[in-house]
């Protein structure tokens, strides 16, 4: 593999390595912790423990080296805490936000969902699951465990089942208190139904692992290098705690039109990359435009569009699974022509 170095513009390597997408996470990272740093506004506020700050408004007018600029306020995740802090981007305000009202809600919750993570059903069995599904990211446990590290996510997930189970995005004190009041009663109902979801998506995810290790024939390569890399696209080292619950829901119908693609695979070969390279095609330009994007509603959109993809899979290998709407080559070409434009 290639190795990547940037330099700034005093020509000092500042970051280099073989992977470039980590390499762009973390400058973009760095980026935004300096702006963050330097800009000032009345806003910001460390050490919050509440949602006691009323509405979070969605730009202000910061000063940043002298100059007046337009900055994004969001609500930051600080471990035990949370602050209130300005980037420079609409799309990360909307990420650091997220996080940080989840933060508030475990806060909120923090008792009962201590009980909720003692109590997850078929916990070793999950855990077992759960170490192969990591196994196969090249993950390395450190200080925490699998098990800790399924609990740690499991809490994650149920938090913005629960937050955003009425409602897509909260900005202020008075929506998030109704979160608050509307999620007590719920609680459990909302951990055992996704308890339940976990333990099939993680068992079909080992299933599908397995099966592509199945696949050693010269002539499957490079149909295996596909699907290894699909899966590994779709559940994600994070998608747990990334995922919405919605679109989690059809993940065990994904991973079933996965194995139903590798059991046709040797039947037609030259079907299946021909597919593959028309979803690459799709899946490039949707990445292009991800580089550039600046705002949340696009991002969302984005989002609509891989969900698309993943529908058309199973239209394309999967019929019989059904799709949760109309789904063509075409209908996907005409989204991402839509987005760019």
């Amino acid at each position: 593999r290639m190795n990547f170095s940037v330099f700034d513009e005093n020509k000092n390597e500042i970051d280099s390595g073989r992977d470039l997408k980590e390499i762009r996470r973390k400058l973009g990272r760095r980026a935004q912790t300096k702006f963050s740093q330097k800009v000032t506004s009345t806003i910001q506020k460390k050490g919050l423990t509440s949602w006691s700050f009323g509405e979070l408004p969605e730009t202000v007018e910061v000063h940043l080296e002298g100059q007046t600029t337009r900055g994004f306020p969001c609500i930051r995740d600080d471990g035990n805490s949370v602050a209130i802090c300005i980037v420079d981007t609409e799309i990360e305000a909307s990420k650091v936000t997220r996080a940080g009202a989840r933060r508030l809600f475990q806060l909120a919750f923090k008792e009962q969902l201590k009980y909720v993570s003692k109590n997850i059903e078929n916990l070793t069995q999950m855990t077992l699951l759960y170490s192969r599904f990591l196994a196969d990211h090249e993950q390395v446990q450190n200080n925490q465990s699998v098990t800790e590290q399924l609990k740690n996510d499991f809490v994650l997930a149920l938090c913005d089942r629960a937050m955003y189970a009425n409602s897509h995005e909260i900005r202020n004190e008075e929506n998030f208190k109704q979160c608050i009041s509307n999620s007590k009663p719920k609680l459990v109902a909302f951990a055992n139904e996704l308890n339940s979801l976990l333990y099939n998506v993680l068992g079909k995810y080992v299933n599908v692992s397995m099966h592509i290790e199945d696949l050693t024939d010269d002539a499957l390569q490079a149909s295996r290098g596909h699907i290894r890399a699909h899966l590994k696209s779709l559940m994600h080292l994070n998608f747990l705690s990334e995922t919405s619950f919605e679109y989690l829901k059809s993940f065990p119908r994904y991973l079933d039109a996965i194995n139903i693609r590798i059991s046709k695979v040797r039947s037609n070969v030259s079907k299946d990359l021909e597919w593959q390279g028309q979803l690459d095609k799709l899946e490039a330009a949707l990445g292009a435009k991800k580089s550039i994007m600046t705002s949340a509603v696009e991002l969302n959109k984005i989002h609509d569009i891989k969900l698309s993809l993943e529908e058309l899979r199973v239209s394309l290998w999967a019929q019989q699974l059904r799709t949760l709407y109309p789904v063509s080559f075409k209908r996907v070409e005409r989204q991402i022509s839509e987005l760019i434009s």
